[in-house]
């Protein structure tokens, strides 16, 4: 039976399951604030010619060497962001019974995030990330002032909350998600006390899964990656545990583990994946490329192709969505195969219309989809 097949057909037989199910996300939080770069004014506000590229801009940028610059940008719209609250939202719009920690407001729950506190029950330790994001034609300049997320730590957790509430918190959990490491400066010391203090003391569950996802890495050391592999690797003692990759993030850690550069075809994907996962030895390891993702185990290695093809391309959160929609599927016990055609259902149809699906939609999704 082929991937798509079989996760149509599980869907429809399991899919209702995943409200008897619970996860825990974390920790990040970020707003958008989408802007214009102002070209020539026309007017008042919204009336003005914009810099069309990113190769304008910078051409202007240029131009100010030596002498400077007085750009104006002008606000269009400011919004919820970063890869925990996306992961969260497509969980719980899945019908996971769905909590989040992270960054969404110190004294008060910022404005964009409000229905999310209120769906999630968050706990938020500090304020959200904020990210300027420059809008051209052929692209986006993102800006980030990021400070406030140095607040996330396990001590700022417990003055949030006493021990035993979180302790109690996490044991209710049939996931714990942590996303977003490259951006949060404490996420290692955060998790490495989990694993000392916490975890071990957690009442038994049939089946704990772990995820965790590192986001972009270029900005941390070679040093503070094998840290944090190290760490996310101690998980499994605890768990089932899986680190979801992107192909940029797989190559450099695959290259810290000791193996050469791998092809991009479904062979390498696969390649990579299981060398990851040996050498960690944990649970899963998934790398995905955009169209098409692999994924190992111990005992196997799989590989699948999505519904968008490069021409497509999918809205932003197209990654947090192919991860949640493989947690699903790993939280029903789908084989390996349909784990990833699951995951490319839920980015599908995020991609084609800019939400995030119900199970039911997921399921319709796959039944609908045309191979690339």
């Amino acid at each position: 039976m082929d991937p798509k097949t079989q996760a149509l057909d599980l869907l429809g037989k399991r899919g209702s399951e995943i409200t008897q199910k619970h996860a825990l996300v974390g920790f990040d939080g970020l707003v958008e604030r989408v802007t214009s770069v102002v070209d020539k004014r026309l007017g008042q506000g919204d009336a003005f010619a914009r810099v069309e590229t990113i190769e304008s801009f910078g051409s202007t940028i240029l131009d100010a060497a030596g002498s400077g610059a007085d750009l104006e940008v002008f606000p269009r719209e400011e919004k919820a962001g970063g890869k925990g609250p996306i992961m969260a939202g497509a969980l719980g719009k899945a019908g996971l019974n769905l909590r989040y920690i992270g960054a969404l407001g110190d004294a008060s729950v910022h404005p964009v995030f409000e229905r999310f506190a209120q769906d999630t029950e968050a706990i938020s330790l500090a304020d959200p990330a904020i990210i300027h994001v420059l809008e051209f034609a052929d692209g986006t300049i993102r800006l980030g002032e990021l400070a406030s997320l140095d607040g996330i730590s396990y001590r700022d957790l417990l003055s949030r909350m006493t021990e035993g509430e979180f302790y109690d918190l996490l044991s209710r959990q049939d996931l714990i998600s942590v996303v977003n490491w490259a951006m949060i400066p404490n996420l290692t010391t955060l998790l490495t006390d989990l694993l000392d203090y916490v975890i071990p003391n957690l009442p038994p569950r049939d089946q704990k899964h772990y995820f965790f996802d590192l986001s972009d890495t270029k900005k941390r050391s070679d040093g503070e990656v094998r840290s944090i592999l190290s760490t996310i690797s101690r998980f499994q003692n605890w768990g089932a545990v899986t680190l979801g990759l992107n192909l940029k993030e797989a190559g450099r850690v695959s290259r810290l583990l000791g193996q050469s550069k791998m092809g991009e075809d479904a062979d390498g994907l696969k390649s990579m994946a299981s060398y990851i996962r040996d050498h960690l030895s944990i649970g899963t390891a998934a790398v995905d490329s955009g169209d098409s993702a692999a994924c190992a185990t111990k005992l196997e290695t799989a590989w699948a192709v999505g519904p968008l093809t490069k021409n497509e391309p999918a809205a932003g959160g197209s990654e947090e969505h192919f991860q949640a929609g493989f947690c699903l599927a790993q939280l029903l016990d789908f084989p390996l195969s349909a784990c990833l055609a699951t995951g490319m259902a839920v980015r599908g149809f995020h991609g084609v219309t800019g939400r995030s699906p119900s199970m039911t939609e997921a399921q319709s999704f796959i039944q609908n989809w045309k191979d690339v």
